[in-house]
This record gives C-alpha cells, sequence and structure tokens, in this order.
C-alpha cells in the first residue's frame, strides 16, 4: 500500500507571516490592485478566488505593499484544518505585525498559546476596538482551512462585525463558496479569475518587458491562453508565441513548453536544481543544498529569482524561504519522472533526512511521498515527544491511523497512540491502545518498543511508585547518552518534570528538570516551550512553599495567559492557581478567589490544576467569607474524582476543604473531627491546615506531633513556619519563653520571606498572645508579628476599619516611626495623619498606644 495521498491535511509546514517579495520582470498591475483596494476599502470580507496560475497571491502581495504596518499575512498549509491550530495561527500573524507596528502594541499583549475562543476573542476585540483606523489580515491559501474558515476564533472574527478588521481570503476553488454566507449579494466583494486574467494590453506588456529579446506575437498568446497569467509568463520566458496544444490537455501542453522551451536555454546546473528541489513545498539554502548536494545551491536560487522563475521569496526570520511556483513545480515534478523515475523519490528522501532534526512531521510529508513507512515510524518513535506537548497530538494521530498494514500496529506506533488520546481527553482510548500495544509487543519487545515504554509510562500511569521508576529511567537515558536531537532533549525534560508535578515526585527534582527544560528551550528559541516549562514550574514552586521564587517566575511571564492547547486537557492553569495559591498563603483573600475562579474559567474539567484550584478556592472562601466564592468551591468539591487519581489524594484534599468550610461556619467540633482522623503522610497542606484546626482547640502539642510527622515535607516553607510557630506556643505554654522566642523569630523571618501572612492572620487568642509578648521582647520582623497579633474576627473592635486603615493600624503596633510608616505604605505623612485620625475615631481612642490595645 503506497502511503501518497493516504493523510489527509498532511504537509510541509508553512513557515511565512509576510508577502511574497516582487520578483524581477513581474508585471504592476494597477488595475487588479484597485480593485483589491476599492473591495478592501467598502467591505469587511474580501475573497480572491481563481485556480492556480492567475497570481492570486503576487496581487494581493502587491497592493499590501501599498499599506505599511498595516496588513498582517498569514499562509496556510494543508494541515491548518482544525478552528484551534488556526486561531493560533492568526494570532501570531497579528504578531508578526505589531512587533513592527508601536500602534498596534495592545494586540501584541494577546497570547497565541491561548487558544480558548472567548478568551482571545474578547482580548482580540478589545485591543481592535482601540485603534484608530482597520488592520487588514491577509489569509492566503485560505482554501486549505476548510471548514475550520467558519469555526473556532476565526469564524468567531469573521462573524463579529468589527470594522477594524478587514479580512482578505486568498485561495482556490471552492474558497468563494465557503463564504458566500458573508460575501454574497455584496458588490466586489469577490475578486475571481475574470478580473485577475491578462487583459491584451497587460498580455503585451509581459511580452515585451525584459531581456530585449523578440517578442511573441501578443494577439496570438491573449488568443491562445484567454490571459492565464501563468501560461503568458512560460511563453514570455521561452521568448516564442504560444503553438496549440494538438488535441493535449492544457497541463499535459504546458508540461512540454517547460520542457521544450522554459528549460532549453537554462544552464544544465540550475535545470537540475530546479528538477531535484521541485518536490519541497518550501526551501531554505540547507535544505535546497541537502537535496541537491550543490555547495553553491543557495546562488542558484538566487540566480533562479532574478530571472523571473517562477519562484516567490519569503522573509523567514532568520533565513530567506523560496518556494516554486505551485503549477510550475507540478510541471517540473512530471517531467522529472518522465526522464528519471527515480529522482523524486531521492529528492524526497534527501529532503526527508535533512528535516527530521527540527521538523519532524515536514520529514514525515517527504518520506510519505518517497513510500517508506518504516522511515516514518521511525522518525515517530524518535521525534514524537515533541510533537504531543504541542499542539499537534490529533495530526500525529492521523499520520499514525495513516500508517500500512504491519506498521500501523506496531506496537511503539500503539503507545504513541495511547499518549495522543490520553492528552487529547479519551482516557478509555488511551487504555485500549496500551493493552493492544502490550499485547503485540509481547515477551520480546523490539528496541522501539523499549524505548517508547518508559516515556509513554510518564503519560499514561497512576501508581506513583511505577511512575517514579519511568521517570528515574527516562532522566538516567538523558545523563548517559548525549542525546543528539537538542530540541527532544528539552522535550523529554519539560516532560520528566511535568510527570513529577502530576504525582508529586521529589519536588527539587521537579523544580530542577523544568527550570533545565526552559533553559534549554530558551537557548534553542522554541519560545512556546520555554514558557510552557515556566508555567508549570510556577505552580511547582509555590504547591513546594518555594513562593518567592514562584512570584519571580510570574514576574517573568509577565501577563502570559494559561496554556490550554490539548496536551494539558490533565494539567491546564498552572499560572492562575500558582497564583491563587501565592494570594492565599498572603492572606489576600480577594485576589486569591479572584484567581482561582478564573482557572476554574476554563474548559478542562478533568484537569488536575482544576481540582487544585477548586480545593484551594474552598481554603480562600472559608478565610475570606465571600458566600458566592463558597458556593463555586461546593460545587468543584462535589465533582472531584473519588480516591487517587494521577497521583493525587482527591479524598484527603476534598476532606480537608469541607474540614476549613465547617470551621467557617462554625461548624467548630465537625471540623475538629475531620482534622483528627487524618493520618499524616505526604500531604503537607492538609497536614498544615489539619493541624492548625487542632492547635487552635487548644491542643498544640498533638498539631506539633502532626506537622513534625511530615518526613521529607518538613522542609516546605509553609510546613517549617506551621511547625515553628506551633512549637513556639508549646514552649510558651510551657514557660520556655526564651525558646518560644527563638522559635518565634524563626518562622517570622520565614514567613516575611515567603509571604506566608496567613499562617499568622487570624489566629487564635493564644497565638495572639504569643505575637504580642514577641513584639514586646524585641523582633526584626515586626511588620508581619504586629499584623498577627491584631484581632481580625469580623465581631472584634476593627470590623469597621477600612483595608487601607487595617494596614496602617498594623504597622502603628511596630516600633516605626510615622514617616517610616508612611514610606513603607506608600502615603504622604499628611494622608497617614488622615488615617490615623479615623482609627482613633472608630475605635474610640486618643492615642497610638491605645488604639494597639484596642485591636487586640
Amino acid at each position: 500500500m503506497s502511503l501518497t495521498n493516504t493523510v489527509p491535511g498532511l504537509d510541509a509546514r508553512p513557515l511565512r507571516h509576510a508577502p511574497p517579495r516582487r520578483r524581477p520582470h513581474t508585471l504592476q498591475r494597477p488595475r487588479v490592485e484597485d480593485a483589491i483596494e476599492r473591495s478592501v476599502h467598502a467591505n469587511r470580507i474580501t475573497v480572491v478566488c481563481a485556480p492556480s496560475g492567475f497570481g492570486k497571491t503576487s496581487a494581493v502581495g502587491g497592493w499590501s505593499a501599498q499599506h505599511p504596518g498595516r496588513v498582517a499575512w498569514l499562509s496556510l498549509g494543508s494541515w491548518d484544518d482544525e478552528p484551534a491550530r488556526l486561531g493560533g495561527r492568526v494570532v501570531r500573524a497579528l504578531h508578526a505585525l505589531a512587533a513592527s507596528e508601536p500602534r498596534l502594541g495592545a494586540v501584541a499583549g494577546v497570547d497565541p498559546a491561548e487558544i480558548d475562543k472567548p478568551v482571545v476573542f474578547d482580548a482580540l476585540q478589545d485591543a481592535l476596538d482601540a485603534l484608530d483606523e482597520p488592520v487588514h489580515l491577509v489569509i492566503d491559501d485560505a482554501h486549505r482551512a476548510g471548514d475550520a474558515l467558519a469555526e473556532g476564533l476565526l469564524g468567531a472574527l469573521i462573524a463579529s462585525g468589527s470594522e477594524r478588521l478587514r479580512l482578505i481570503f486568498v485561495g482556490t476553488g471552492g474558497l468563494d463558496a465557503r463564504l458566500s454566507r458573508w460575501i454574497a449579494g455584496v458588490p466586489d466583494a469577490l475578486i475571481g479569475d475574470d478580473r485577475l486574467a491578462f487583459d491584451a494590453d497587460e498580455v503585451a506588456r509581459v511580452l515585451t518587458d525584459g531581456d530585449g529579446r523578440e517578442a511573441p506575437d501578443a494577439q496570438a498568446v491573449f488568443a491562445s491562453t484567454r490571459g492565464w497569467p501563468i501560461a503568458v509568463q512560460f511563453i514570455r520566458f521561452a521568448g516564442r508565441a504560444g503553438r496549440d496544444g494538438d488535441g493535449m490537455g492544457v497541463e499535459a501542453f504546458l508540461r512540454d513548453y517547460v520542457r521544450d522551451n522554459v528549460f532549453r536555454d537554462l544552464p544544465d546546473e540550475l535545470r537540475q536544481l530546479i528538477l531535484e528541489t521541485a518536490v519541497c513545498k518550501e526551501l531554505t539554502v540547507p535544505l535546497a543544498e541537502a537535496v541537491t548536494g550543490r555547495a553553491d545551491a543557495g546562488a542558484l536560487l538566487s540566480r533562479a529569482l532574478r530571472m523571473g522563475l517562477f519562484l516567490d521569496a519569503f522573509d523567514g526570520g532568520e533565513a530567506t524561504i523560496y518556494r516554486w511556483h505551485p503549477l510550475f513545480a507540478r510541471l517540473c515534478r512530471a517531467i522529472s519522472d518522465e526522464e528519471d523515475p527515480g529522482r523524486n523519490e531521492r529528492s524526497h528522501r534527501a529532503a526527508a533526512r535533512h528535516l527530521e532534526q527540527d521538523d519532524a512531521f515536514a520529514a514525515i510529508f517527504h518520506w510519505r511521498l518517497a513510500d517508506d513507512p518504516r522511515a516514518i515510524v521511525r522518525v515517530i518513535t524518535e521525534r514524537w515527544v515533541r510533537i504531543v506537548i504541542g499542539a499537534d497530538a490529533a495530526a500525529l494521530d492521523r499520520i499514525c491511523a495513516a500508517l500500512p498494514a504491519p506498521h500501523q500496529n506496531d506496537p511503539a506506533i500503539l503507545l504513541v497512540r495511547a499518549c495522543v488520546h490520553d492528552v487529547l481527553g479519551a482516557p478509555h482510548a488511551a487504555r485500549t491502545f496500551l493493552a493492544q500495544a502490550v499485547a503485540v509487543a509481547g515477551d520480546e519487545p523490539d528496541q522501539a518498543f523499549a524505548l517508547t515504554l518508559p516515556r509513554a509510562q510518564l503519560f499514561l500511569l497512576d501508581d506513583r511508585a511505577a511512575l517514579a521508576t519511568a521517570a528515574e529511567h527516562v532522566h538516567a537515558g538523558l545523563v548517559a547518552h548525549a542525546h543528539p536531537d537538542r530540541r527532544g532533549r528539552a522535550a523529554l525534560l519539560f516532560l520528566v518534570g511535568w510527570a513529577g508535578m502530576r504525582h508529586r515526585l521529589t519536588p527539587r527534582k521537579t523544580i530542577d528538570h523544568l527550570r533545565t527544560a526552559a533553559r534549554e528551550a530558551d537557548a534553542l528559541g522554541d519560545d512556546v516551550l520555554a514558557a510552557r516549562a515556566r508555567r508549570l514550574l510556577a505552580f511547582v514552586l509555590a504547591w513546594a512553599g518555594a513562593l518567592r521564587d514562584a512570584r519571580g517566575v510570574l514576574e517573568e511571564l509577565g501577563e502570559a495567559a494559561d496554556d490550554t492547547r490539548p496536551w494539558l486537557a490533565s494539567g491546564g492553569g498552572a499560572v492562575t492557581v500558582a497564583a491563587g495559591m501565592i494570594a492565599y498563603w498572603a492572606d489576600d483573600h480577594e485576589a486569591a478567589v479572584r484567581d482561582l475562579r478564573r482557572a476554574l474559567a476554563g474548559e478542562r474539567a478533568a484537569s488536575s490544576f482544576r481540582g487544585v484550584a477548586g480545593v484551594m478556592l474552598a481554603l480562600a472562601a472559608a478565610r475570606s467569607g465571600d458566600d458566592v466564592a463558597t458556593a463555586r468551591a461546593v460545587l468543584e468539591l462535589d465533582a472531584l474524582p473519588g480516591g487517587d487519581r494521577q497521583g493525587v489524594s482527591w479524598g484527603a484534599f476534598r476532606a480537608m476543604a469541607d474540614a476549613a468550610l465547617a470551621d467557617a461556619e462554625g461548624r467548630a467540633s465537625e471540623a475538629l473531627a475531620i482534622a483528627r482522623s487524618h493520618r499524616s503522610g505526604d500531604l503537607p497542606l492538609v497536614s498544615v491546615v489539619f493541624a492548625e484546626l487542632i492547635r487552635r482547640s487548644g491542643d498544640a502539642p498533638r498539631a506539633l506531633e502532626m506537622l513534625r510527622s511530615l518526613g521529607p515535607y518538613r522542609e516546605v516553607s509553609y510546613v517549617r513556619c506551621a511547625t515553628l510557630l506551633t512549637a513556639a506556643l508549646v514552649h510558651a505554654e510551657r514557660g520556655a519563653h526564651r525558646l518560644a522566642h527563638e522559635y518565634g523569630e524563626q518562622a517570622l523571618e520565614i514567613g516575611t520571606r515567603e509571604g506566608l501572612a496567613r499562617l499568622f492572620v487570624g489566629a487564635e487568642p493564644a497565638m495572639r498572645d504569643l505575637l504580642r509578648a514577641h513584639l514586646a521582647r524585641g523582633t526584626d520582623y515586626e511588620d508581619l508579628a504586629a499584623r498577627g497579633a491584631r484581632d481580625v474576627s469580623a465581631s472584634g473592635p476593627v470590623a469597621t476599619l477600612s483595608p487601607r486603615e487595617r494596614a496602617v493600624l498594623d504597622l502603628l503596633g511596630t516600633s516605626r516611626s510615622a514617616s517610616e510608616i508612611a514610606d513603607a505604605l506608600q502615603l504622604s505623612v499628611n494622608t497617614l495623619k488622615t488615617h490615623t485620625r479615623s482609627i482613633y475615631r472608630k475605635l474610640g481612642v486618643n492615642s497610638r498606644r491605645e488604639a494597639v490595645r484596642a485591636a487586640r
């Protein structure tokens, strides 16, 4: 079975966000450009639709040159037929324009990795509405998107009616029909082949422009070609009039014309380069060198461009990207097949070998056309991790499904498909593929299966011990062997870190893996993988109590949105959950509730992060008394899975959240019963919350015992801080005040450094007394100690104070002067005096000392 044409949507990967450069000898077409301008000016949507060879892209490119800084360009590949992928490409095209146009700065703030339609659509609408004149977005080869044109983000933009975005769709047959809903009955919205064809005057100008050779008869050429631009260009280049086709089809006629006339006067080396590189949808100089084996391939491409030889050049960032005209390339491949039946296959193989390192999909495209399924299996088993953690898992599954027997049932391929279905949110299908893979592999699996299995286990296993073994195996392989694929190494490091995060493996190792993955991705220029690694790193740091470092990572990410691409079906929302956790520990309930509810606003209902967000929202709601947040948290708790899943003991987290909510509602005995039934293990957050409930009941020794039983988690900042604070209380109750002060000072140091005000604020009377005594003995951390010493209960004397007044009151309990307090709160001294007078009035006191006493 041949692989040719068996994989829908698979093609070489386009890299362009810029129109083609104007070729030498290209006819200026003001007639067509004016028609495009009139349509774009009058209509939100313009469709330029005609068969291949009518100069659609060149005409729209010429028009776009008249509008510098206002035209974004997106050329589609034939696999851009999924709404989510297409939406991400649209955002990146607008980014490319914003990079060179300061007025589009707001557009640059939209994250292309965040492809959830409502989020991105609203952000784009806000950015576009802020502009003073429209932005134009050209989508070239738009027919390749199929039905996805009217779906997802692009469909929403088409239907939005925004006058600040003008869309120009360029493509071949059927494009006008797909967009007929928006262009039917709209004058001049469709520019078809009737207007794109050369008229008699343009044919004459084409034939007389150039090298001074005798021009063919313009009327004869116009009559024989009917103004078809590509045919006229062939005849111009050959320098002789068209002939009739002797009954041949148009393409056969043109193929002979290229061979007998266009190629006739070309140097042999240029002719050979054209025939060998015509298999490539897109060319860079290194790729051309690899395919032809010629060191001067770049010079030959430049020469072809200067000669006007049906070659477009695009700015590809670091390198120029070349593309043969599709019809010309097709004719050249047919000529090559006639002259040397093995040449196209050899060229595909050379291109595939060159592309494997940096673009697995493009390599697979060429191996497919070389009819080599074994090579496709090899590429997939070597590169699949990079693809699955990217945005193309579904496309990879289509490729695997299209492999011929027996390769479709290769056990390594079945493992890959299991992982793909797992990240796409189909766990039952994933388990089916896994069972098939194990059954087919049998007792003596081959090397590819042995290499793939531990990597697949990082996606598929729930057993923590088995997953830890798989993670160690994969990491040991990276350490023991120099990985030839640097991008693959970064992806594997990320995968090991991701698995460690999901299953709460050793936090230090998980942090190291994610940090290294981010650094290596930075070095490779892989911004998407670097951002993903840092998103997960922020969460792991927050979960591990390294809150200061987590804040640093979030600041580094800036306003980057959470990643909701398919591979994160079990892990979307890292950034917002991390921010919510940081706010919770800082005792900033309003920010915690806001961030955690935002994390729950996505569509990844099965997400581990969603479960964590629901649990943390319950804790934040219990602290804040926010009834709406409490109700939402209860709904999320009800949706939590039972037992252990993906290494998470959801039952224990549910019990912790239930206890916190019960305590907040005045059901202290119920909350305490839940806390006392907990058996401490490897859940530091759960143990800290339960230990606090037990300590507040008056049993500080038992609370201390629970915290000290956490083993390797005792150095997690919030565990360490809670342990020291509880130990200080135990020693104070025993009369060991000096030791209590030492423990208290260490707790305050950690709490101040990491932002753990939550452990100090709102404590029971015994803890507040301890902190007041600590202030009296002297401390380097007055701000936090004073904040913890204040009674923040709803019925306390400070309940009538505003948040700003409470912040002032906290610092009044320290030894700071008025000017120092004003500096700390970034207030003027006069404003501080105004707040202080208001505090005195509300508390019914006349001095700073009396105010501090009243707050206690």
